[in-house]
């Protein structure tokens, strides 16, 4: 006993593909990561994902950062003790990186939703 797929079975299977689809993307899209630097009272946003170097001017001087393989960190900068630069690279989960004497700030912004599945107390 077999039957056809009637116009509204095929209607209903190529919505669910479509809605399947769509939500894959959009899931897709909403894990962007941007880096954002705090300069001198100047927010700049960069995408993580795109491997650059940044020169930007501090409040004593120069600093530059690299973004590479989703990983931010600074190369070189001006300041004395050169702190910043033995700093932990920052990627997506989490960190920030402070050049104090330039006033130079580093953090990464995830998109992604956090999900808490139960409490602690």
């Amino acid at each position: 006993m077999s039957k056809k797929l009637s116009i509204t079975d095929i209607l209903i299977i190529i919505f669910a593909l479509v809605l399947s689809i769509a939500l894959f993307y959009n899931a897709q899209s909403n894990t962007s990561n941007t880096v954002k630097i705090q300069c001198n009272g100047t927010t700049y946003l960069y995408n993580l994902d795109t491997d650059r170097d940044i020169h930007l001017t501090g409040a004593i001087g120069d600093v530059l950062i690299r973004i590479e393989d989703s990983r931010v960190w600074i190369i070189e900068s001006s300041c004395k003790n050169k702190i910043c630069l033995k700093m932990k690279k920052v990627d997506k989960n989490g960190g920030f990186i402070a050049c104090i004497p330039n006033k130079v700030l580093i953090t990464v912004e995830t998109k992604d939703e956090v999900v808490i599945d139960d409490i602690s107390r």
